[in-house]
Protein backbone atom coordinates (compact mmCIF):
# COMPACT_ATOMS: atom_id res chain seq x y z
CA UNK A 1 0.00 0.00 0.00
CA UNK A 2 2.93 2.37 0.65
CA UNK A 3 4.19 1.83 -2.89
CA UNK A 4 0.68 2.53 -4.19
CA UNK A 5 0.61 5.78 -2.19
CA UNK A 6 -2.35 4.61 -0.12
CA UNK A 7 -0.72 5.99 3.00
CA UNK A 8 -3.71 6.04 5.38
CA UNK A 9 -4.52 2.37 4.72
CA UNK A 10 -0.83 1.50 4.89
CA UNK A 11 -0.48 3.20 8.28
CA UNK A 12 -3.45 1.26 9.65
CA UNK A 13 -1.92 -2.04 8.51
CA UNK A 14 1.61 -1.16 9.64
CA UNK A 15 0.46 0.00 13.08
CA UNK A 16 -1.37 -3.31 13.49
CA UNK A 17 1.70 -5.26 12.36
CA UNK A 18 3.87 -3.37 14.84
CA UNK A 19 1.31 -3.94 17.61
CA UNK A 20 1.35 -7.69 16.95
CA UNK A 21 5.14 -7.92 16.52
CA UNK A 22 6.89 -5.01 18.29
CA UNK A 23 10.32 -6.13 17.02
CA UNK A 24 9.18 -5.89 13.40
CA UNK A 25 11.51 -3.14 12.18
CA UNK A 26 10.34 -3.60 8.58
CA UNK A 27 6.89 -2.42 9.68
CA UNK A 28 8.47 0.58 11.41
CA UNK A 29 10.60 1.37 8.34
CA UNK A 30 7.60 1.14 5.99
CA UNK A 31 5.54 3.24 8.39
CA UNK A 32 8.30 5.86 8.15
CA UNK A 33 8.01 5.77 4.36
CA UNK A 34 4.23 6.23 4.59
CA UNK A 35 4.68 9.13 7.00
CA UNK A 36 7.09 10.76 4.56
CA UNK A 37 4.45 10.38 1.87
CA UNK A 38 1.95 12.12 4.12
CA UNK A 39 4.42 14.86 5.07
CA UNK A 40 4.39 13.83 8.73
CA UNK A 41 8.09 14.55 9.23
CA UNK A 42 8.25 14.26 13.02
CA UNK A 43 6.68 10.80 13.08
CA UNK A 44 8.86 9.65 10.17
CA UNK A 45 12.00 10.85 11.96
CA UNK A 46 10.90 9.04 15.12
CA UNK A 47 10.32 5.80 13.20
CA UNK A 48 13.70 5.91 11.48
CA UNK A 49 15.29 6.69 14.85
CA UNK A 50 13.62 3.55 16.23
CA UNK A 51 15.08 1.49 13.38
CA UNK A 52 18.54 3.00 14.01
CA UNK A 53 18.34 2.28 17.73
CA UNK A 54 17.54 -1.36 16.93
CA UNK A 55 20.25 -1.60 14.24
CA UNK A 56 22.90 1.17 14.37
CA UNK A 57 24.39 -0.14 11.10
CA UNK A 58 21.26 0.40 9.01
CA UNK A 59 22.57 2.75 6.30
CA UNK A 60 19.15 3.18 4.69
CA UNK A 61 17.54 4.31 7.95
CA UNK A 62 20.21 7.03 8.34
CA UNK A 63 19.73 8.08 4.70
CA UNK A 64 15.94 8.30 5.06
CA UNK A 65 16.15 10.17 8.36
CA UNK A 66 18.64 12.52 6.69
CA UNK A 67 16.06 13.17 3.98
CA UNK A 68 13.44 13.88 6.66
CA UNK A 69 15.77 16.27 8.46
CA UNK A 70 16.57 18.05 5.20
CA UNK A 71 12.84 18.41 4.54
CA UNK A 72 12.51 19.95 8.01
CA UNK A 73 15.39 22.33 7.21
CA UNK A 74 17.56 20.70 9.88
CA UNK A 75 20.60 20.70 7.64
CA UNK A 76 23.26 19.93 10.25
CA UNK A 77 21.33 16.83 11.33
CA UNK A 78 20.73 15.83 7.71
CA UNK A 79 24.44 16.06 6.87
CA UNK A 80 25.33 14.03 9.99
CA UNK A 81 22.91 11.26 8.97
CA UNK A 82 24.17 11.24 5.37
CA UNK A 83 27.73 11.03 6.77
CA UNK A 84 26.80 8.03 8.93
CA UNK A 85 24.99 6.32 6.06
CA UNK A 86 28.05 6.74 3.82
CA UNK A 87 30.37 5.52 6.58
CA UNK A 88 28.34 2.30 6.74
CA UNK A 89 27.82 1.87 3.00
CA UNK A 90 29.15 4.17 0.26
CA UNK A 91 26.21 4.85 -2.07
CA UNK A 92 26.22 7.25 -5.03
CA UNK A 93 22.63 8.32 -4.32
CA UNK A 94 23.53 9.35 -0.77
CA UNK A 95 26.58 11.28 -2.03
CA UNK A 96 24.25 13.07 -4.45
CA UNK A 97 21.70 13.85 -1.71
CA UNK A 98 24.38 15.17 0.62
CA UNK A 99 25.88 17.19 -2.25
CA UNK A 100 22.44 18.61 -3.04
CA UNK A 101 22.05 19.65 0.61
CA UNK A 102 25.45 21.35 0.57
CA UNK A 103 24.85 23.17 -2.71
CA UNK A 104 21.17 24.07 -2.55
CA UNK A 105 20.68 24.84 1.11
CA UNK A 106 24.11 25.65 2.52
CA UNK A 107 25.77 27.18 -0.57
CA UNK A 108 28.87 25.12 0.26
CA UNK A 109 29.76 24.47 -3.36
CA UNK A 110 33.16 22.92 -2.66
CA UNK A 111 31.72 20.13 -0.50
CA UNK A 112 28.80 19.65 -2.89
CA UNK A 113 31.16 19.35 -5.85
CA UNK A 114 33.29 16.80 -3.98
CA UNK A 115 30.18 14.72 -3.24
CA UNK A 116 28.93 14.87 -6.81
CA UNK A 117 32.36 13.84 -8.07
CA UNK A 118 32.44 10.90 -5.66
CA UNK A 119 28.96 9.82 -6.78
CA UNK A 120 30.12 9.95 -10.40
CA UNK A 121 33.21 7.87 -9.61
CA UNK A 122 30.85 5.14 -8.44
CA UNK A 123 28.19 5.69 -11.12
CA UNK A 124 29.68 7.68 -14.02
CA UNK A 125 26.52 7.44 -16.15
CA UNK A 126 24.23 9.33 -13.74
CA UNK A 127 23.07 12.19 -15.95
CA UNK A 128 21.25 14.03 -13.13
CA UNK A 129 24.36 14.09 -10.95
CA UNK A 130 26.43 15.28 -13.92
CA UNK A 131 24.00 18.18 -14.34
CA UNK A 132 24.10 18.98 -10.62
CA UNK A 133 27.91 18.95 -10.72
CA UNK A 134 27.96 21.39 -13.65
CA UNK A 135 25.53 23.69 -11.85
CA UNK A 136 27.62 23.63 -8.65
CA UNK A 137 30.83 24.32 -10.57
CA UNK A 138 29.20 27.27 -12.36
CA UNK A 139 27.81 28.60 -9.07
CA UNK A 140 31.23 28.35 -7.44
CA UNK A 141 32.85 30.14 -10.39
CA UNK A 142 30.23 32.90 -10.18
CA UNK A 143 30.75 33.18 -6.41
CA UNK A 144 34.50 33.55 -6.91
CA UNK A 145 34.23 36.10 -9.73
CA UNK A 146 35.08 39.61 -8.48
CA UNK A 147 32.23 42.13 -8.73
CA UNK A 148 32.16 43.88 -12.08
CA UNK A 149 34.42 41.32 -13.77
CA UNK A 150 33.08 40.02 -17.02
CA UNK A 151 32.64 36.30 -17.19
CA UNK A 152 33.41 34.91 -20.62
CA UNK A 153 30.61 33.09 -22.37
CA UNK A 154 31.41 29.51 -23.24
CA UNK A 155 32.53 28.99 -26.80
CA UNK A 156 29.92 26.94 -28.63
CA UNK A 157 31.05 23.94 -30.59
CA UNK A 158 30.94 24.34 -34.34
CA UNK A 159 27.91 22.69 -35.81
CA UNK A 160 25.46 22.88 -38.65
CA UNK A 161 22.99 25.11 -36.80
CA UNK A 162 24.85 28.25 -35.87
CA UNK A 163 23.16 31.66 -35.59
CA UNK A 164 24.87 32.65 -38.84
CA UNK A 165 23.63 29.58 -40.72
CA UNK A 166 20.11 30.00 -39.35
CA UNK A 167 20.12 33.67 -40.41
CA UNK A 168 21.28 32.76 -43.93
CA UNK A 169 18.66 30.07 -44.29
Amino acid sequence: LVMQKQYTDALTDLNKAFELTPDNMMAVRLRGFAEIGMGDWDKAAADFTTVIEKDPNDAQAYERRGFVYRSQKKFTEAIADYDKSLEIKPDPDVYTKRGYTYVTYLQNYEKGIADYQQALRINPNDYDTQQRLQYAQAALAAKNTPPGAATPAPTPEAGLFTPMNIGIA
